[in-house]
């Protein structure tokens, strides 16, 4: 069983700037979060989406929460809190939720939609455990890092087999380095810094005007790799996607007494 409340017409809630420590910005307004809606849902359910199709929701406390950003600005990922207090009514302790497929408490969850070519953020969720039936109400307290670009700029890199380096202005301050080669199935293209991974949106690789399926990916601090279907040709281009602008900003996020379904 769902249930849902709309909190916008119940609930005069404030939208909450952006506070603590931040990367100077280039723009003027912080980072805004709106509570949307509450759902408690009390048994595993199995929830048909008219664009996202099917999804299983487990038992727990879902808000969903909406960010207002200055113009231009996307959201880029919402980081796991550290640290999270949250009781009901009762005193009952919220948090803890059941843990995820890699035995982690996971709180946050971005939801974007997708039209075929790209992906653009909707929402993101902040899953709570159920409250005590007899609670009417709930506390929240945590800080929430936001991470947000301003758009992509996107290039043409010609890689061969040796290591090629990339345009410094693509990514100021490091040295990046990228190669093309055979993998054992799969055409694989490395590169290093791993730690430049947060600013690449979108790579590919293109042969013959055609960009090869995607086969996965697999990086650490030192070295990404992508693996691409097919073989290693002359030829070949790297199209790539990197944001712009990336910021991290933390946002307190203070909920009391917020009425429950």
């Amino acid at each position: 069983m769902i249930r849902r409340l709309s909190i916008v017409a119940v609930v005069a809630l404030p939208v909450l700037p952006a506070t603590g420590p931040a990367v100077s910005r280039s723009h003027d307004a912080a980072p805004r979060i709106v509570l949307k809606s509450i759902q408690e849902v009390r048994r595993s359910e199995l929830v048909k989406d008219p664009q996202e199709g099917f999804s299983f929701v487990k038992p727990g406390l879902v808000l969903a929460f909406d960010l207002d950003l200055a113009s231009g600005r996307r959201v880029v990922e919402v980081l796991e809190p550290d640290a999270v207090k949250a009781v009901d009514s009762t005193g009952e302790d919220l948090t803890a939720i059941e843990p995820n497929f890699f035995g982690r408490r996971q709180h946050v969850e971005v939801i974007e939609t997708y039209d075929g070519s790209s992906s653009e953020f909707k929402e993101f969720k902040f899953t709570l455990a159920l409250p005590d039936r007899q609670a009417s109400s709930v506390d929240l307290a945590t800080s929430l890092q936001v991470v947000t670009d301003n758009g992509a700029r996107e290039v043409v890199l010609d890689v061969g087999r040796d290591w090629t380096p990339i345009d410094p202005d693509l990514f100021p301050g490091k040295n990046v380095k990228a190669r093309l080669k055979q993998g054992r199935e799969n055409v694989e293209l490395e590169l290093v810094p791993g730690t430049v991974k947060g600013a690449i949106e979108s790579i590919e690789v293109v042969s013959a005007g055609r960009s090869l399926g995607s086969y996965g990916t697999m990086w650490n601090d030192m070295q990404i790799t992508y693996s691409f279907q097919g073989r290693l040709a002359t030829g070949m281009k790297v199209k790539l996607r990197v944001r712009r602008g990336l910021e991290t900003e933390t946002i307190d996020l203070d909920l009391e007494d917020l009425p429950l379904p």
